[in-house]
């Protein structure tokens, strides 16, 4: 039952980010377009220049409730500087993988534990 779903405004998110990311004037002009196509849906004015902070910001408003955020977060390296549980955390690295459940380990010989939550 874990599906997982991706809706229009996320690809034009992820396209976003990917253009951006590849550089040169052609991509970056590429993921603005992408951004404000998300914008202009919600009645939204344009933006007129792009940078990461914004597409990540339009991430955050437009998968405000679909459970992306945390895989945000950890993608960007931005979990122990945005979450305020976590500062106290910085460098336990561990933190970002879950700890496996004991249930599935005494079932399961071969898996082992997540480095950091064998403690």
């Amino acid at each position: 039952t874990d599906f997982i779903i991706y809706r229009l405004g996320e690809i034009y998110l992820n396209l976003a980010e990917a253009a951006f990311e590849l550089g040169g004037a052609n991509r970056v002009e590429e993921a603005r377009i992408a951004v404000n196509e998300i914008r202009k849906r919600a009645g939204m004015p344009e933006h007129n220049a792009i940078d990461m902070e914004k597409i990540r910001h339009e991430r955050r408003i437009e998968l405000a409730f679909e459970g992306k955020r945390w895989w945000d977060l950890v993608r960007f390296d931005k979990a122990f500087d945005l979450v305020p549980s976590l500062r106290e955390h910085k460098g336990e690295d561990y933190m970002m993988l879950f700890p496996i459940p004991l249930s599935t380990i005494s079932v399961e010989p071969k898996v082992t534990q997540n480095p950091g939550w064998d403690k």
